[in-house]
């Protein structure tokens, strides 16, 4: 099973500053929400069956929504560094990077019951 860890933005120095910015107010409006649901922008993106993964996978380890999809950014980002040169939909982008990632680790995490 993968472990989850928290990632300060400070560890992305390739990261531009807009897209920094971007996750910076991510980060902030967060605090406004209960750390078990999935962000409301994010959430009416995804398909069934990525809610489902995410509800398994925060049944199993300890970690929220927001970090799960926060690693799951990251990885997609770094195979996608031209996405930061583009204007990003957060919801959109997330469905893209859950569909990419959700196969290539289906052995690390939880399946889908």
């Amino acid at each position: 099973m993968r472990v989850i860890t928290k990632m300060p933005l400070s560890d992305f120095s390739e990261m531009d500053t807009v897209t920094a910015s971007r996750l910076e107010r991510a980060n902030r409006s967060r605090v406004m929400r209960k750390p078990d649901e999935i962000a409301r922008r994010v959430q009416p993106s995804l398909a069934t069956f990525h809610v489902d993964w995410l509800n398994a996978q925060k049944k199993e380890i300890d970690a929220t929504y927001d970090e799960i999809l926060q690693n799951v950014l990251v990885e997609w980002l770094a195979r996608h560094p031209e996405a930061l040169k583009s204007s990003l939909v957060y919801g959109e982008v997330m469905r893209e990077a859950l569909d990419e990632f959700i196969p290539r680790h289906s052995k690390e995490f939880m399946p889908v019951p």
